[in-house]
């Protein structure tokens, strides 16, 4: 729980009254209006879009995936594409802010496949985490600054680059932020290193073995026995995990493809 004060003028971000900044057809959105987002309907809705927020003021409830959550001061919240959301209530004094990312630019900002990877897990497990006080000055701080470079005057390509660099390296903090608040202790018993070398072999080899009894083999296990701790552990088998990472690579060369 959040137990220090939180000045919303120290962030002069979130109470911008320009409200929303997009860039390239809404590949990366900031915004700090809570009705500038798509997603908070009172109807469940399957989201389309990785988004990362704070809640600096007041409060949120929604549900994720079913489950409810009350995100409230200090709280962040990453909500990933094909999570399903419902927007329950908001308090009228909520203030926070919002960054929006495509499937394509969240894949383009994980090179790393292992790394995306967690980020996903950690997102799915426990989308919602009390941030201290140093994590939530981190959050605010490259959201700041994002702010001033999506308005700064570049060529096309120069902002492309700044801003890809920048959501690089806070999503990355948010990855580290994720495993020290949810994976403390992980990696250790066998099905969980066993998951840790699929994992592992998946980032190797994805673009030319996309077969689960490959990985199977590899591992020195069934694909029975590799399908059910991969699915234990992620909530999908191992197949669904290896389409899921097909179509993200395919979608996000295409689109790389068409730039260029």
């Amino acid at each position: 729980m959040k137990n220090y004060p939180i000045i919303i003028e120290n962030y002069p971000v979130a109470l911008n009254p320009q409200k929303l900044k997009a860039l390239d057809g809404n590949r990366f959105v900031i915004f700090n209006d809570l009705n500038s987002v798509p997603l908070y309907s009172n109807h469940s809705q399957k989201a389309d879009v990785t988004m990362a927020y704070v809640c600096l003021r007041g409060h949120i409830r929604m549900n994720i995936d079913s489950k409810e959550y009350t995100i409230t001061p200090g709280m962040m919240t990453i909500l990933l594409p094909d999570h399903y959301i419902q927007h329950l209530e908001a308090g009228k004094d909520f203030v926070g802010v919002f960054l929006s990312l495509s499937r394509t630019l969240t894949r383009e900002i994980f090179p790393q496949l292992s790394v995306l990877f967690f980020f996903i897990l950690n997102a799915k497990n426990t989308p919602c985490i009390h941030l201290k006080e140093n994590e939530l000055n981190l959050f605010m701080e490259y959201s700041t600054f994002l702010w001033k470079k999506i308005t700064t005057e570049y060529s096309a390509d120069s902002r492309q680059d700044i801003l890809s660099g920048l959501l690089r390296a806070l999503f990355y903090e948010i990855n580290n932020i994720q495993r020290k608040h949810c994976m403390k202790n992980w990696g250790k018993s066998p099905k969980e290193k066993l998951f840790l070398q699929f994992v592992n072999e998946l980032e190797q080899t994805l673009k030319t073995e996309r077969n689960v009894s490959y990985y199977a083999k590899k591992l020195s296990v069934s694909s029975k026995h590799l399908s059910e701790t991969v699915k234990e552990i992620t909530g999908k088998p191992t197949g669904e995990w290896i389409n899921y990472f097909v179509i993200l690579e395919a979608k996000t060369l295409l689109l790389s493809s068409q730039k260029n």
